[in-house]
């Protein structure tokens, strides 16, 4: 099982997705936005920024694994600083 989170920093949007199963997670979206998930990454998950893979022209993935209770307390800490966290069913287009 996955959950899906879109998280909106000023206009952009990131897409964070957690697989319980594995403990996989995944930042990801439009290439234009990279700094932004590279902050959201260490700001709140990570002590350093995953490989990069680029899955279209203009989308980028990083992928790394987490504890549940770490991705929680991330997402917590997410909220609590202002950025909008909303969790979603589909990402749609934006992570393909």
């Amino acid at each position: 099982m996955r959950e899906k989170y879109l998280v909106v920093v000023g206009e952009q949007v990131a897409c964070v997705r957690f697989d319980l199963r594995k403990g996989e997670t995944v930042v990801g979206g439009n290439a234009r936005f990279r700094e932004t998930y590279e902050r959201i990454i260490t700001g709140f998950f990570s002590d350093h920024v995953p490989r990069i893979r680029f899955v279209q022209v203009n989308k980028v993935r990083y992928t790394f694994t987490l504890t549940k209770k770490r991705f929680d307390a991330g997402m917590n800490s997410l909220r609590e600083q202002g950025f909008t966290v909303e969790r979603v069913r589909s990402h749609g287009r934006l992570m393909r």
